[in-house]
């Protein structure tokens, strides 16, 4: 399994050509694609802003984009929410879940986000 972040889980169902092409290649190679359920909160927090478009209202279009065949919703456990807490990282409650998501998971992490590709608790596809 390789665990998502919420901006590779959108560009997945959206704009999959922003994807980097070493993720991509991650992500064929996985039986699995996990996406924290914080990703769901943040994809209809950034539809309401505006600062996304979806082609459907955020309702059908996160229950469409969960049932893709490779897509598993990983919840927020009680080990998820302990490990988040103990981060050493800025305090943004998403990315603090995502990443204690993927070491709970002991998975790699698709992202580009600067910080948490920096942090050095997490696995990340390196892309360059």
């Amino acid at each position: 399994m390789i665990v998502l972040d919420t901006h590779i889980f959108i560009w997945t169902n959206l704009d999959a050509h922003k994807i980097p092409k070493k993720i991509r290649l991650a992500m064929h190679d996985e039986n699995i694609w996990g996406v924290p359920s914080i990703s769901l909160w943040e994809v209809a927090m950034l539809e309401e802003k505006g600062r996304i478009k979806l082609p459907m209202p955020v309702l059908p279009w996160l229950r469409e984009a969960l049932a893709a065949p490779k897509v598993k919703l990983l919840p927020l456990t009680p080990e998820v929410a302990a490990r988040s807490g103990r981060l050493p990282m800025h305090g943004d409650p998403a990315d603090r879940l995502i990443a204690a998501t993927a070491i709970v998971h002991d998975c790699f992490l698709a992202t580009l986000d600067g910080p948490l590709r920096e942090m050095p608790l997490l696995k990340i596809i390196a892309i360059q």
